[in-house]
């Protein structure tokens, strides 16, 4: 999905993503996933009504295929009663070649609507209901698109900042993200992620903390371009809760 590095080669999924789960386990280095987890359920029900009321945000990284899985989860957490509403977070410009702009998820999802597939038709039909009922919407703002780090946000984007803080969880997605998230420095692997922060991405930057000791060594061992070729990826997780 990354065009910048498939370079506009044909990349399309020719597989199940679902089949191929078993065989792409082992290249998550980092899976907090159960934290994440945790976290959605515990937002139930914490409001003053007691009603389920938890709002993720996902600040969304390339289009096409993957946007389509952006797409997908969401409407899991809706239809699964683990979010009330989604708010989507893209690009004002064409970015970074693939990045998501309004144009983009409009696209998808009037694409998705015209399928000639059943039920990638209902979902297409299902997810403009979403947005015309205000549980999913989509934002950008030039602040994405800026050099800043993420924690210049306050400072630089208070209006932004502003808004995430009312998100029960946020989902930062991809490599660019995730370099901004951790100050693009070259931090030792092993540094824990609540000090560097938070995100989920494929890794394709020699960026990366929160491993374990000695697994960025086995790594380099076993395939030394692990950092740059996209092969690998993380899903990290970090909360002022947690203890």
């Amino acid at each position: 999905c990354d065009l910048s590095i498939s370079a506009g080669q044909d990349n399309s999924q020719k597989s199940s993503p679902i089949d191929s789960l078993p065989d792409l386990q082992h290249f998550i280095l980092v899976d907090d996933s159960n934290m994440v987890w945790s976290t959605l359920v515990a937002a139930q029900g914490s409001g003053s009504s007691g009603m389920k009321h938890a709002r993720v945000d996902i600040v969304l990284d390339n289009a096409g295929f993957e946007l389509v899985t952006d797409l997908v989860f969401a409407d899991f957490l809706v239809s699964a009663g683990l979010a009330k509403q989604i708010r989507f977070h893209g690009k004002s410009i064409p970015w970074f070649v693939s990045d998501v702009t309004k144009q983009d998820f409009e696209w998808t999802i009037m694409q998705t609507m015209a399928a000639n597939h059943k039920w990638m038709s209902a979902s297409g039909v299902q997810w403009k209901h979403f947005i015309k009922e205000g549980t999913w919407s989509y934002h950008d703002h030039s602040f994405w698109t800026l050099p800043h780090e993420f924690c210049d946000m306050a400072v630089n984007a208070a209006d932004l900042y502003s808004t995430l803080q009312g998100s029960d969880l946020i989902l930062f997605k991809g490599d660019l993200n995730y370099r901004k998230l951790t100050g693009d420095r070259k931090w030792e692997h092993t540094v824990p992620f609540d000090q560097a922060l938070r995100g989920l991405r494929t890794l394709k930057a020699d960026v990366q903390v929160g491993l374990q000791p000695g697994q960025a060594e086995k790594l380099s061992s076993q395939d030394p371009d692990w950092m740059t070729n996209g092969k690998y990826a993380v899903v990290q997780f970090s909360s002022p809760h947690r203890e």
